[in-house]
């Protein structure tokens, strides 16, 4: 490869992850906080009661 072209790529890559960082923090930070649990994961404090008569 000639070196221009590595320092693209290394430039590149560089820009999409911080592009992606945001997102990434949004998506795996702030919506569990915000929801007060972790999506899909059961929550022990529901208790589900059955009128069997």
């Amino acid at each position: 490869m000639s070196m221009q072209f590595d320092q693209f790529i290394k430039q590149f890559l560089g820009v999409c992850l911080a592009a992606l960082l945001p997102v990434i923090v949004t998506a795996f930070i702030s919506i569990p906080y915000n929801l007060g649990e972790v999506p899909g994961q059961r929550n022990s404090n529901h208790v589900w009661v059955h009128d069997l008569t």
